[in-house]
């Protein structure tokens, strides 16, 4: 007899299946032959195999990404663009060059010689390759805009578990269950330490609380993670070390009031020389903005330079003011919009001092119109009950701050009444 064992993968089931793989065999006789001394039988084994539900649910994430083609071919789509200062290149415009973003969900863990090493059962590993060149038309004021090759992977974030301070439920299979926060949010320094420095997001930082993340190329430093069309998005302090839409002199910085250069997008490549978002960009979703071909810098957008931050919401249709995934942390946990599911940006009082929100127990980053705008560190975190001091835009959760609310409206209430009665 003679078996051929022919093996196929069934998509995961939506329903809450056990998380770990399972097989089943079947076995079908196609065709049987019979000579006077030979019973001759073909048969094919077909396998199937049922992935965890996390690799599900990661796949599901990694689908709203605007990728260009598979990890293993890593080809790119051509983006022109006209009125740019200088291209890619180095040519005059007009300008063309092409991006590349690759995503993959599987649960695998990958070494950096590219071998598979053992399977991560009830985990999803979360790989993205990006040359961190935009979608769309971008300006430079003073460095021709370099690739920057990122290539990570880090076992996606998305198990439910308590909040900080509870007891809580593992988040990967090498996260012991006494993982406290790094950072306290009643803390001067600690505070000017997660939300005015980006020293934490060095590799030995992330590792400490995703020790499964993997780095295989690209220049990393103040990079929090990458959007959806595979711009890294840099912490919200620009290069000079304040705020980067609210600056502010801080610290020993000689230069930390000074602003950078902004384009149409909220993007920039100063200083480092390549491009990225500081937190949420009228780019990130398709727009108006993706559509033109035609570069500017923000400034010579009347609306932008008024208000960069509302400029930012307002190419965002109704339907798109609803809670979403805009991009990736570098730490696994997947980074939402800057509206909540009720059409209401999101409030100091619904986040850590790192910017996130914990809904249905699993914990995301979320974008905000105040500072740190995207992620401010690791998280979860405490509250933040004092203000860093590198921002002239921070929102505090205060309940002093709401009773003073409430006790100004209630005399100013009385002075009307006591005004009327006279």
């Amino acid at each position: 007899m003679s078996t051929t064992a022919v093996t196929t993968t069934e998509a995961p089931s939506t329903t809450n299946a056990p998380a770990s793989t399972t097989t089943q065999a079947q076995t079908t006789i196609l065709a049987s032959t019979t000579t006077a001394n030979t019973v001759s039988t073909t048969t094919i084994t077909t396998t199937t195999t049922t992935e965890p539900p996390i690799v599900k649910q990661c796949q599901e994430a990694n689908s709203v990404f605007d990728i260009t083609s598979t990890l293993s071919e890593f080809i790119g789509e051509s983006v022109s663009c006209r009125g740019m200062t200088v291209c890619p290149d180095g040519s005059p415009p007009p300008c063309s060059w092409t991006r590349k973003i690759a995503t993959q969900c599987f649960n695998t863990q990958t070494n950096s010689g590219g071998s598979q090493e053992l399977q991560i059962q009830n985990t999803a590993i979360f790989r993205i390759r990006t040359n961190s060149l935009p979608n769309h038309c971008y300006q430079s004021s003073q460095n021709q805009v370099k690739e920057n090759n990122i290539d990570f992977q880090v076992i996606y974030k998305n198990k439910p578990r308590y909040s900080l301070g509870r007891e809580r439920l593992l988040i990967d299979e090498d996260e012991t269950s006494s993982v406290t926060s790094m950072f306290k949010g009643d803390n001067q320094l600690s505070v000017n330490f997660a939300l005015c420095s980006g020293s934490w997001t060095s590799v030995g930082s992330i590792l400490q609380v995703s020790p499964s993340y993997q780095e295989f190329s690209g220049i990393m430093e103040n990079i929090v993670g990458i959007a959806l069309n595979g711009v890294p998005i840099h912490i919200g302090n620009s290069e000079y070390g304040s705020d980067v839409f609210h600056p502010k002199k801080f610290g020993d910085k000689a230069y930390s009031e000074k602003t950078v250069e902004l384009d149409q997008c909220l993007g920039s490549s100063e200083i480092s020389g390549f491009y990225h978002y500081y937190g949420w960009s009228p780019c990130i979703l398709p727009s108006d903005l993706i559509k033109s071909r035609n570069a500017e810098f923000c400034r010579n957008i009347p609306a932008c330079i008024q208000d960069q931050l509302g400029y930012s919401l307002s190419f965002l249709s109704p339907q798109e003011k609803t809670i979403m995934i805009i991009g990736i942390a570098r730490d696994g946990h997947s980074i939402l919009g800057p509206y909540k599911r009720d059409g209401e940006l999101w409030q100091p009082c619904d986040v850590d001092m790192c910017n996130g929100i914990e809904i249905a127990g699993i914990y995301y980053y979320v974008t905000t119109m105040f500072h740190p705008y995207t992620v401010g560190c690791w998280g979860p975190a405490p509250m933040k009950k004092v203000a860093e001091e590198c921002s002239n835009n921070v929102k505090i959760c205060s309940n002093s701050n709401l009773i003073n609310a409430i006790s100004i409206s209630a005399n100013l209430i009385l002075i009307f009444i006591l005004a009327i009665s006279s």
